[in-house]
């Protein structure tokens, strides 16, 4: 059975269902990391759970602060090409608590000129 992701959004329908291909090499947990908005939150549900197509527009979702949130697509390359590069890199959302950037991830924002904010 296929699963969805259904997602916070900022319109008024305040969710959207997505779909994702079958044929991606990306985990539906990494689809959704990596296609919901950056921060907005998500479920994973079975696709059999949604009504008909004609009824989708009645979806509403409560979404808790425990349930999963997505980075975009930039934030998730960000974290792969660290992951490529042997870092940790972790993303906060500005609701989280700070974590000091790890030195090697430090070192490497003073060496390119960048801002760590």
């Amino acid at each position: 059975m296929a699963s969805v992701i259904i997602f916070e959004t900022d319109t008024d329908t305040g969710c959207g269902v997505m779909y994702p291909a079958p044929e991606s090499s990306l985990s539906i947990e990494d689809t959704a990391r990596k296609d919901v908005p950056c921060g907005n939150r998500y479920i994973i549900v079975d696709e059999q759970e949604l009504p008909e197509r004609k009824y989708m527009s009645a979806v509403q979702v409560e979404f808790s602060e425990e349930d999963s949130r997505g980075y975009g697509p930039e934030v998730w390359a960000n974290m792969q090409e660290a992951f490529r590069m042997g870092l940790t890199h972790s993303f906060e959302f500005g609701d989280e608590t700070d974590v000091p950037i790890p030195p090697a991830v430090q070192a490497i924002i003073d060496a390119e000129g960048g801002d760590n904010e």
